[in-house]
């Protein structure tokens, strides 16, 4: 074989070859407590034991609260994600069953219209949310109009009965994001789980270039399934701007430009 080739709807997104690969792993290694894919950076910190990962979340929390009493800066309390394997990376489930790196928001969008007549038949959540609206402005979503929000909560329902979403799932709880880590398969001796904690706000605005991938934060206080709030849900969305349109984009790409201003996320190892 030469190499992988992704396609979707005949499209070319991406193709690399077994040497550019090996390129890749060869880069992969640990430097100054910072992991390194390519350019992709953040905070590597192993662990023991779980009572060493709570102890860790305890002193963050508290130089968090303590940092933002001495700056008053908007600096935004952490959301968690566990993951059952450590060499997992941070993919939506739709980036998952597509695998591609750039999903069009507009395909998905026809997705979730298809279904929502069935939807209504289920739930009375949404019977005044027509198909009359589109999700892939990301003013739209970012500045939240009521259409929108109405949008967003049934992408979460959608995400909670099985649907492949855009929307990454994390939870305001470090115990829950340890049940899913831990929870899913009995783990071999030498398995490592991961858990993320992210923070968007760390004490500045956010910038960047118009249609550059940015990672926004949905928020918990929306009306959705009961497992959202059992699990006491949040939510991050990736969105872009492809060649012609935008489109969910893989959450690693905002975190290989390092900014030390936003976006600020640590890969813990218990």
């Amino acid at each position: 074989m030469e190499g992988i080739v992704i396609r979707f709807l005949n499209k070319i997104y991406f193709k690399v070859t077994w040497d550019k690969v090996g390129w890749i792993f060869n880069k992969l290694g640990f430097v100054k407590g910072r992991l390194f894919f390519g350019e992709y950076i953040m905070k590597v910190i192993e662990g023991n034991s779980w009572e060493e990962f709570e102890d860790f979340v305890g002193k963050f929390m508290k130089e968090l609260e303590q940092e933002k009493i001495n700056t008053g800066k908007n600096i935004s309390l952490p959301i968690y994600r566990g993951q059952e394997n450590s060499s997992w990376h941070l993919k939506t489930t739709l980036e998952r069953k597509l695998d591609l790196s750039f999903i069009p928001l507009i395909s998905y969008e026809r997705l979730i219209k298809y279904n929502l007549n069935r939807v209504k038949m289920m739930t009375d959540n949404f019977v005044d949310l027509s198909t009359n609206w589109v999700i892939r402005e990301r003013e739209n979503i970012k500045t939240f109009p009521e259409e929108s929000l109405k949008t967003i909560e049934y992408m979460t329902w959608l995400r909670h009965h099985g649907l492949p979403s855009p929307l990454l799932d994390w939870t305001k709880s470090p115990f829950i994001a340890g049940y899913f880590a831990f929870s899913p398969v009995p783990k071999e001796e030498n398995d490592k789980i991961a858990i993320f904690l992210y923070s968007e706000y760390v004490g500045e605005g956010k910038g960047g270039f118009v249609g550059q991938e940015e990672i926004i934060s949905l928020g918990h206080n929306i009306k959705s399934d009961k497992r959202h709030f059992n699990q006491q849900s949040e939510y991050t969305l990736c969105l872009g701007k492809g060649e012609y349109e935008w489109g969910d984009c893989c959450h690693e790409e905002v975190f290989k430009r390092g900014s030390k201003r936003q976006d600020y996320l640590i890969k813990y190892l218990p």
